[in-house]
């Protein structure tokens, strides 16, 4: 039987962090995100991880925190502009 190549895309996050390609938080749990994107959007994402030498997982992991903070500081925006948000 031919032997599994491990790529990129089937790294487990304990083997980037032993490649210092992932940052953990402590004790962090991790789950799985399966997801289907265009064809033609995958191939682009792993050109651009593999030109700036990024896993695709560090890669999608960052790109959704960095959204969510976005969103966040945009909600918050919007209702501290409506008179609604209040420090918690």
């Amino acid at each position: 039987m031919g032997r599994a190549i491990a790529t990129e895309d089937n790294l487990t996050p304990e083997a980037l962090l032993e490649q210092g390609r992932l940052m953990a938080k402590a004790e962090e749990v991790w789950t799985q995100l399966a997801t289907r994107i265009p064809k033609e959007l995958h191939r682009r994402l792993k050109l651009y991880c593999v030109t700036h030498d990024i896993a695709v997982m560090h890669f999608v992991v960052e790109a959704i925190e960095e959204e969510l903070v976005h969103w966040q500081y945009r909600t918050v925006t919007i209702e501290s502009a409506r008179g609604r948000w209040t420090p918690r």
